[in-house]
């Protein structure tokens, strides 16, 4: 059997997807309805344009991956004027494995860094942990407000209270896969500061793991955002999930990294700033 182009897997993997979400649109939700995409029709229009325009990005060396190991970990000896900004993008791949950080945790995140010493150790496993609270406050916030506005497009929150676990996860799975990397760089705001996103949703290579990885911890925080946050309409953060995926913190040195540790806000364009502008405006 030939060897398929990667342009040619990615337009089958999407097909796939499409097709897959078409189904379950098909077969309903219950008493939930998909969003009317002209409710929302410029943040669809945006979305769309952003989903499009990364998957027309690949190449033949699209399965040639830069790996967290061989880019922001190697920065740990190549320190410039903001050690801790390097610290932190670092600590941006670890928050996508496991979250939240533990002391343990904390300490592989700072482990090799000459510029921590036993006598600043405790300073900046502090810096690590404050930054884990920002990003989880960042990551709350986001898909509060999305949830909020879900509920209110697709049946309102007494259609959400009579829909079961697996009619509420269906519609999420068809939401996240009709925008996938824009629902990542949303919520995992943090986190697209060191991991390459778009390389993740141009090509499911390493199996589609990646791709599992986010699409998991979106549903499992969407969901319980609403049982916690919007249901109960409880204050606080959503609920912190454990490694519910199953993969190992060791796993943070394979994760697919931007190649010039780059500031993920930096990356911006690609991913549309008006969106992002809208979406917060809103």
């Amino acid at each position: 059997m030939a060897h398929k182009s990667t342009s040619e897997q990615v337009n089958q993997e999407e097909l796939d997807r499409q097709l897959k979400r078409s189904v379950m649109i098909k077969k309903g939700f219950g008493p939930l309805i998909y969003p009317d995409e002209k409710l929302l029709k410029k943040a669809h229009e945006i979305a769309a344009d952003t989903e499009r325009s990364n998957r027309s990005k690949t190449s033949v060396s699209e399965n040639d991956v830069r790996r967290f190991k061989d880019t922001h970990l190697r920065s740990r000896q190549m320190v410039g004027h903001k050690p801790n900004a390097e610290i932190k993008r670092v600590q941006c791949g670890f928050l996508l494995v496991e979250d939240p950080l533990d002391d343990v945790a904390s300490r592989k995140v700072l482990k090799d860094w000459p510029i921590v010493t036993t006598l600043n150790l405790r300073g900046h496993t502090e810096l690590v942990q404050r930054h884990v609270r920002d990003a989880q406050t960042k990551t709350s916030k986001i898909i509060l407000k999305g949830m909020k506005r879900l509920v209110e497009h697709s049946g309102g929150i007494g259609a959400w209270k009579q829909a079961s676990d697996d009619q509420i996860r269906d519609l999420l799975i068809c939401l996240f896969d009709e925008f996938p990397l824009t629902i990542s760089k949303l919520v995992f705001w943090y986190e697209d500061e060191a991991v390459a996103m778009e390389r993740i949703w141009r090509c499911s290579f390493d199996e589609g793991k990646w791709q599992s990885l986010f699409r998991t911890k979106f549903i499992d925080l969407a969901q319980s955002t609403w049982e916690h946050r919007i249901k109960t309409k409880k204050s606080g953060h959503a609920v912190q999930l454990d490694d519910s995926t199953g993969l190992k913190l060791s796993e943070v040195y394979n994760i697919p990294s931007r190649p010039h540790r780059s500031h993920g806000k930096e990356n911006w364009d690609s991913f549309t700033a008006e969106f992002g502008a809208w979406y917060r405006k809103e």
